[in-house]
């Protein structure tokens, strides 16, 4: 049995440094979780719809596609700085 992971409110922004800090996280994290819940307000401000979306937004949610397609279970709990997420 691998590791449950929890991450909230970390509320990255165009900081280029502190993104690539965090997807390399996300990455190093997926060599032991089997779950990552990401708990909301990972970004600053996220409005997940195309053509709102900046590239750290991008960068992030390609390094949990890269965690979920390791078959890692990734669960997204909408914030209170997030909008469209679940759609």
């Amino acid at each position: 049995m691998g590791d449950l992971v929890f991450v909230a409110d970390s509320h990255l922004n165009a900081e280029e440094q502190q993104t690539d800090r965090f997807a390399r996280f996300l990455l190093d994290i997926g060599r032991t979780a089997d779950k990552v819940i990401l708990v909301g307000d990972i970004f600053d401000l996220w409005i997940a719809r195309a053509g709102l979306e900046l590239p750290f937004h991008r960068r992030v949610v390609e390094a949990v596609a890269t965690l979920a397609g390791a078959g890692v279970q990734v669960l997204y709990v909408e914030g209170n700085r997030d909008y469209f997420v679940a759609e």
